[in-house]
């Protein structure tokens, strides 16, 4: 029964009913029959099993199962609660911990907690029940410094899964012996990556590779969006209706060709008006100043582009294992291609 709440409110009144009705369908007259506190009480852990049970807390909802299913109960009651019970246990999951000793063999004097709560202060392989999804597990053992924990998720229905605990060796180094002599230092990893020159030999385990030069590309294209910018921002200003006198004599006609990159700047100032005063000279120097730096950028990100440097990359040697399993066998090749 996992309906809404209220759906199994009517379900446990109905039974309730049905469990008084049957109780008083064969009374006699005398003696008085026992007041109705046992009925009221199985179908509670009736209802109160189904609500855990939509919770996924299996382990208490068996314990009320087990309440309501006892032969006290009405008839009504215990047969529902028996046969919610078989469901209830064939989906309750189980764990069998096996814990390994730090000489490699099986220990028996442990203690398992399960979500901080001890439920085993000896392995014996017997199962523990635990309801669905996540637990942390703990594994004390005498004479180890510190437990082993570990965080397992078990599934609805998942019985009898073995967990290993291994416990590992503390081991401490003595001091060396007479004649005794350290072992060689590991070589250094190679770099993955070496910047190639003329006539350099290629070593083995690289190849060449050619690669744009990223800081000219970068930069150049950077600097040329900001200068055209900002005489698109210049262009726009003048656009928006400031008079021809407040701008040095520049009219909207004159600052167009800005809002185009590298040339604009040039066409401008080819179209400017001639004239004496010294704001006119500045405005000329500055789109003149502004067309060749845009002009440089635009040639530093092709330089950038097709003036490619040649480095060395390390390749990743190809490597050929067999490997098996029940079901298929074969070959396993890795590396770089």
């Amino acid at each position: 029964m996992r309906g809404s709440d209220g759906k199994r409110a009517l379900g446990a009144l109905w039974l309730l009913g049905v469990a008084l009705s049957v109780g008083s369908a064969g009374a006699q007259p005398a003696p008085a029959p026992p007041p109705g506190d046992t009925t009221a009480q199985c179908v509670a852990s009736f209802e109160s099993s189904q609500k855990l049970r939509d919770q996924r807390k299996l382990l208490d909802a068996r314990q009320e199962l087990i309440a309501c299913g006892q032969q006290q109960c009405p008839e009504v009651v215990r047969t529902k609660c028996i046969e919610w019970l078989r469901e209830v246990e064939k989906a309750t999951p189980s764990i069998i911990v096996r814990v390994v000793d730090p000489v490699g063999h099986d220990a028996v004097d442990a203690t398992v907690s399960l979500d901080g709560r001890v439920v085993a202060r000896r392995i014996d392989g017997k199962p523990i029940q635990l309801d669905p999804g996540q637990h942390d597990l703990m594994v004390e053992m005498p004479g180890t410094q510190r437990p082993v924990v570990a965080r397992i998720v078990s599934s609805e229905g998942e019985q009898y899964r073995q967990v290993v605990v291994s416990f590992q060796p503390q081991w401490a180094p003595g001091p060396p012996g007479p004649g005794w002599v350290p072992p060689p230092a590991p070589a250094p990893e190679p770099p993955n990556e070496i910047e190639f020159h003329d006539g350099m030999n290629v070593p083995d385990g690289y190849e060449k590779e050619e690669r744009i030069r990223k800081g000219l590309v970068i930069g150049g294209a950077v600097t040329f969006g900001t200068l055209w910018l900002v005489s698109i921002v210049t262009a726009a200003l003048v656009q928006q209706g400031i008079d021809s006198t407040s701008t040095g004599g520049l009219t909207k006609e004159e600052v167009t060709p800005l809002f185009f990159p590298v040339a604009g700047p040039f066409v401008a100032a080819g179209t400017m008006r001639n004239g004496s005063g010294t704001g006119e000279d500045v405005g000329t120097a500055f789109l003149i100043i502004d067309g060749a730096l845009q002009t440089g950028m635009v040639a530093m990100m092709f330089a950038g582009i097709f003036a490619t440097k040649t480095v060395l990359v390390r390749t990743e040697p190809v490597a050929v294992a067999p490997f098996a399993s029940p079901e298929v066998a074969g070959l396993t090749l890795w590396g770089a291609f």
